[in-house]
């Protein structure tokens, strides 16, 4: 069955009938590729079949396969699906699309403006020896890197970093919170867990525009307590969870791992767009 469906690849790429969430992310990134290379003014031309590469990043991305293994199931070699990740992801390629179709996605649930609050989280995650950096978790126990996200009230994430696991919560907030000063007028207020108080950071906050609002989520004898609507940054990780290319953090560029978890939410939303009902959830139920 394995050696079938390889060869399946290798042949047509028809393996996108079988994953939809695929169909939709290679439509959705080669028009976004389209207008992107529409306004270089120099270059030569591009040779290679930009949908076979999305597919194959696709594949990368959702299976955890190595860069190298690339060429045992497509024709294209893998230093020219590397090459061209690289340059899509200096370009800000895989946060654009996913931005531009989260847009879309607020639209048809009729949300014409941007969300006015966020919800702020952060979980550790493993890294291979391979990774750019490390650090531990005191707190997890965890050796690896720390994703850190704001997402809005859908859980679909606006802003992402990653860090050193020993870096603490406040300082990824403090990195994104420029972010959203920059390019997000409609947020008045930001979630969190306890993690995130302190004066300081309140303060900084508040220079950004915004109102840092933090609230117990839990104990260690009750465990996780849906708390509000900030237990919707804990589903957008379960999302992540069904992703293997970052469920371990192997990058030797860190930064691709924020490119990875952006791949994998421009997928979901693609798929989302692509289903005929109004949410664009499967039989609308989240």
């Amino acid at each position: 069955m394995l050696h079938r469906n390889a060869q399946t690849i290798k042949q047509g790429f028809g393996f996108c009938g079988m994953f939809p969430d695929a169909e939709a992310f290679v439509d959705a990134a080669a028009k976004e590729v389209a207008a992107m290379d529409a306004k270089r003014r120099r270059g030569r031309a591009r040779k290679a079949n930009v949908r076979q590469i999305m597919a194959l990043i696709w594949v990368l991305c959702r299976s955890g396969m190595q860069w190298r293994t690339l060429s045992l199931v497509s024709e294209i070699q893998w230093t020219t699906v590397f090459y061209n990740f690289q340059a899509w992801s200096r370009r800000g390629l895989w946060r654009r699309l996913a931005k531009r179709l989260i847009g879309e996605w607020r639209q048809r649930m009729g949300y014409e403006d941007g969300p006015s609050a966020l919800v702020v989280d952060s979980r550790s995650t493993k890294s291979a020896p391979s990774c750019g950096e490390h650090g531990i978790d005191g707190g997890k126990k965890v050796k690896g890197v720390k994703l850190h996200i704001l997402v809005d009230k859908f859980g679909l994430p606006v802003e992402m970093t990653v860090s050193a696991a020993n870096v603490g919560d406040r300082d990824g907030l403090r990195e994104m919170l420029v972010v959203v000063h920059e390019e997000m007028p409609t947020v008045r207020d930001v979630l969190g867990d306890l993690s995130y108080s302190g004066e300081e950071i309140r303060y900084e906050a508040r220079l950004a525009g915004v109102s840092l609002k933090t609230k117990r989520c839990g104990d260690k004898k009750s465990g996780f307590v849906p708390t509000e609507v900030r237990w919707v940054v804990e589903r957008t990780f379960g999302w992540f969870a069904q992703w293997r290319r970052i469920a371990v953090a192997y990058e030797r560029n860190v930064s691709h791992f924020v490119d990875f978890a952006w791949i994998a939410i421009a997928s979901i939303v693609a798929a989302r767009l692509s289903r005929p009902s109004k949410t664009g959830y499967v039989n609308d139920i989240c």
